[in-house]
């Protein structure tokens, strides 16, 4: 080989070795390059899972957030819910401890101002303790025996009057009475329970087997406070008697309406009836007892109680079987005085004998 072809082999070879180490440079390059582009390094990759996690994570706690917030709020709701509801219960609660307050209060009233103003139950005289006749009320005849602590007997006695007279017994040991009525002078007063004619002097008495029981006082219920075979009457007057240990026998005399026919033996108290009420009549009456009892004086019997606080009981009770009669206006003019009842409703007979005097018919 002569001098120039060796030099051209020489430059053709470094000609062609550095073009192949440049082209797989180049390839290399461009390999890598593409590699990178189609797959990103490791810590690129790491920085993208890093971001994707912390994004989950992100999400992941933004939901878990919105969960909390929500069952927080709901939480929230629920205690707000549940204030609300004690809150309400706790105003129902006091609204309930106002009323029994008041209720204790009106009760420790009536207890304070009853208990000085108490009369002597051997009387039989109707009480001014503060006690009403209204089926309702807080101090009526369902609540008396909370009025005073000698009022308990009206709640716990087993021997309470009236009472409803049904099959009454014959007997011929049945008491014997006598009446020893005649001209009594009497006071007229209205007590604001009754209205009631006090006796002011004279010697007017029953004799119950022999024993005296003196006359104190008469008085009216409307309607009657007894009842028989389950009717009331429309009025009831009691003959209130004592002996003379303070026992206590008293007669009750039912009255019925009859239109138009005045009963004249009661027009002298009925003409000075005192409507107002805690007032009297002027002047005293006199009046012939007698006249203002039947003719049949057949009774039932049984062992009471007063009918008005403190309900005593060891009361001696002898309810005529045959009525009065009274028009409809004298009626009338009576129960508008007091503008309701004033009677105290039947009570258990507790299994008591309830005797008759008047023997039963015999078959013919």
């Amino acid at each position: 080989m002569n001098h120039n072809s060796k030099q051209f082999a020489a430059w053709f070879f470094a000609f062609g070795l550095s073009g192949a180490i440049f082209g797989g440079g180049n390839y290399w390059l461009e390999h890598r390059l593409h590699a990178k582009s189609s797959h990103p390094s490791d810590t690129e990759h790491a920085t993208a899972e890093h971001a994707t996690a912390e994004h989950a994570t992100a999400e992941h706690a933004t939901a878990e957030h919105a969960t909390a917030e929500h069952a927080t709020a709901e939480h929230a709701t629920a205690e707000h819910a549940t204030a609300e509801h004690a809150t309400a219960e706790h105003a129902t609660a006091e609204h309930a401890t106002a009323e029994h307050a008041t209720a204790e209060h009106a009760t420790g009233s009536v207890k304070a101002s009853s208990a000085p103003s108490e009369k002597s139950p051997s009387a039989h005289d109707e009480h001014k303790s503060e006690w009403t006749y209204g089926k309702l009320d807080a101090n009526g005849p369902a609540n008396w025996g909370d009025l005073a602590q000698n009022f308990s007997v009206c709640e716990k006695g087993l021997e309470q009057s009236p009472i409803d007279i049904r099959q009454a017994k014959y007997s011929a040991q049945a008491p014997k009475i006598s009446w020893h009525y005649g001209t009594a002078k009497i006071e007229i007063e209205n007590n604001g329970h009754t209205i009631q004619s006090k006796l002011l002097g004279g010697d007017n008495h029953i004799t119950v087997d022999g024993e005296k029981y003196t006359l104190a006082q008469f008085h009216f219920h409307s309607p009657s406070e007894h009842r028989l075979s389950g009717v009331p009457s429309d009025l009831e007057l009691h003959f209130v008697h004592k002996n003379a240990t303070g026992k206590l026998a008293v007669i009750g005399l039912m009255i019925d309406e009859k239109s138009g026919t005045e009963n004249k033996n009661f027009k002298p108290i009925w003409d000075i009836l005192p409507r107002d009420l805690h007032t009297k009549a002027a002047g005293s009456l006199d009046m012939k007892l007698v006249n203002l009892l039947p003719k049949d004086r057949d009774y039932f019997h049984y062992k009471g109680s007063l009918t008005t606080p403190p309900c005593s009981e060891g009361v001696r009770w002898f309810v005529l079987q045959e009525p009065l009669r009274m028009s409809s206006g004298q009626v009338e003019m009576y129960s508008s005085i007091f503008q309701g009842t004033t009677n105290r409703p039947v009570q258990p007979v507790n299994g008591r004998d309830i005797l008759t005097n008047k023997p039963p018919l015999l078959a013919h």
